[in-house]
């Protein structure tokens, strides 16, 4: 097969760092991803190969994830101490493996500090973000995951370890929880410097990230649920950049601006400014704006919270009083389902056996305020994003605002033609100029919200040059709903001739966030790490291509990942204490 032969490849290249890094330059200089191709497809190709023909393939042991087999759980049960003392033997053999494979020679260890300078990147096999429920080759997702911190940072990160825990056999939540944190304390232990979460359940993800960060003194984060969200903000900081440079005194002739340094100083204030000045400036305005993250799951919730904090942080510096600033922010950001609004007291669409109208860590973004339900003749009925949007962009839309589709679903056909045409046509009636902005998040690109259900069908089946069409016809038809007035950026590469279309790549901010950890330049992981990774980047792309910007695209290209990266841990947020 095709990726097999690149995975070979990659393989080879690994014993020698340079080598690799250096592969992977020279062809992006080519104007092709090496994270499309080891990441994307040829570990999603690996995943759906099947046990049997994942054990034919040619790799060496050490790049092969250290999936932790359900037998281990009953050995937890049976015998603690005989577990803790199986672990230790795995990590020791893998850890081994590693450093054999790059030449290193390591002393044995006492297990303390076996993990050193280490990061890991875990799972528990639960699901694959784009996949479904696919415990069977899970564990794979976390390979790719070291192999992109590698890349990004050029080798900097490559002590890694891709770590599945399997808990197929697990059906209760406390035993779950238990036997999770019994490895993750295990791996404390060892002195690991980073531990990423990756691809959990949306109904684990939360509770074990909050468990985690009371109990354990590990930097860590969920990329699903944190990652996601810092290259959410990052876009919609890149939007605001946008109408800072074309609605001012910055004239973009070429694809460099030549800024001076009070223009620069002048830039990033608009971008952190909710204010009067920023409103006389024609600034596209959050305060004006609404955010529909339109998905129930992991990465829509964490968006959804992160940017409650970021506006919270942004309005109270622009002079709004908290008071005012959460009325405003709990009215402007709209939490929907594939089904439509999530609000307390729905009872439409509950899967079968399900108590609650919502899940436990969806509360945060449930809808409440009675005087809106009202409005909505909210009575446990399905209220659709069409609905939501009309209603939504008619009572609380401004003048210098505009509307955030963010999509998140996992489910083709949610950003219809209705869709798109309510949302022109609300914010018509406050800005006939606006653009609309559209993320069409979801991955694999088959599943992305703006392609239709018979097209996600078509795509699965039909050659690149069939898919190229597939997806232009997709963009035109939004162009076409939005009368060209829409901005979009999608889950997966998109390359569409003429139209401009930034990538969400969670790229932009995992390896930043490591690098500043493993460096010693950041000490947790937090929100203030995460904004200034979104920061660091906007204003990249504010000095490197500021034509791409203008024309509509909100995300770096993949080419500047190397140089953004290190960009992104010397910001004043990733700084240590």
């Amino acid at each position: 097969m095709m990726n097999r032969s690149y995975l070979t490849q990659l393989s080879l290249h690994q014993k020698n760092p340079q080598k690799w890094i250096s592969w992977g330059k020279k062809l992006l200089k080519q104007g092709k991803n090496p994270f499309e191709i080891f990441y994307t497809p040829g570990i999603g190709e690996i995943i759906l190969l099947g046990k049997k023909k994942r054990e034919k393939l040619d790799l060496p042991p050490a790049l092969q994830p250290l999936s932790l087999e359900p037998r281990l759980s009953t050995l937890y049960r049976e015998n603690k101490n005989l577990f803790r003392k199986k672990l230790f033997t795995l990590l020791e053999e893998k850890v081994s493996q590693i450093e054999n494979l790059r030449g290193v020679n390591r002393r044995p260890t006492q297990g303390k500090n076996l993990l050193s300078g280490w990061g890991a990147v875990v799972t528990n096999k639960k699901r694959v973000l784009g996949f479904g429920e696919v415990p069977d080759g899970g564990e794979w997702i976390t390979r790719g995951k070291c192999d992109c911190y590698e890349m990004a940072t050029e080798g900097k990160i490559w002590k890694m370890l891709a770590l599945a825990i399997d808990v197929s056999e697990i059906t209760d939540s406390r035993q779950h929880d238990q036997y999770v944190f019994a490895i993750l304390k295990i791996l404390q232990s060892t002195r690991i410097s980073l531990i990423q979460f990756e691809d959990f359940d949306g109904i684990s993800a939360f509770r074990i990230l909050k468990k985690a960060r009371k109990i354990l003194h590990v930097p860590l984060f969920n990329d699903d649920i944190e990652g996601t969200a810092w290259i959410l903000w990052m876009a919609k900081l890149a939007a605001k950049g946008r109408s800072i440079i074309t609605s001012s005194k910055f004239k973009v002739q070429s694809s460099k601006l030549n800024l001076k340094a009070h223009d620069i100083r002048k830039i990033k204030f608009l971008l952190r400014s909710e204010s009067v000045h920023a409103r006389k400036e024609g600034t596209l305005l959050f305060r004006d704006s609404l955010f529909f993250f339109h998905g129930g799951g992991a990465a829509a919730i964490g968006g959804g919270i992160f940017f409650k904090k970021m506006l919270l942080k942004m309005y109270l510096h622009s002079g709004i009083s908290k008071v005012q600033a959460i009325r405003l922010i709990n009215r402007q950001i709209i939490l929907t389902d594939s089904h439509g609004l999530l609000y307390k007291g729905r009872t439409s669409k509950i899967k079968e056996g399900q108590k609650q109208e919502f899940k436990p860590f969806q509360k945060d973004l449930l809808l409440r305020e009675k005087r809106i339900l009202e409005r909505l003749n909210a009575r446990g009925q399905i209220i659709s994003l069409e609905k939501c949007i009309d209603f939504y962009g008619q009572h609380f839309l401004g003048r210098n605002g505009t509307i955030f589709l963010i999509g998140l679903t996992g489910h083709p056909g949610q950003f219809n033609e209705k869709v798109i045409r309510t949302a022109r046509t609300v914010v018509n009636m406050h800005n006939p100029h606006s653009d609309i902005f559209i993320d069409s998040g979801s991955n694999p690109t088959y599943l992305t919200e703006i392609l239709t259900k018979k097209e996600s069908h078509l795509f699965q089946k039909s050659s690149p040059d069939e898919q190229r069409k597939i997806l232009a016809q997709a963009v035109l038809r939004v162009k076409k709903a939005a009368n060209s007035l829409v901005v979009l950026t999608t889950g997966s590469p998109f390359h569409v001739p003429n139209f401009p279309i930034g990538q969400l790549n969670n790229l932009f901010g995992f390896p930043a966030a490591g690098l500043a950890v493993l460096t010693r330049k950041a000490h947790a992981i937090t929100d203030e790490l995460g904004e200034s990774v979104a920061q660091a980047n906007v204003e990249f792309l504010i000095n490197h291509y500021p034509k791409a910007l203008k024309d509509g695209m909100l995300c770096p290209p993949i080419e500047s990942i190397f140089e953004m990266t290190k960009n992104a841990i010397n910001t004043r947020g990733s700084q240590r204490d």
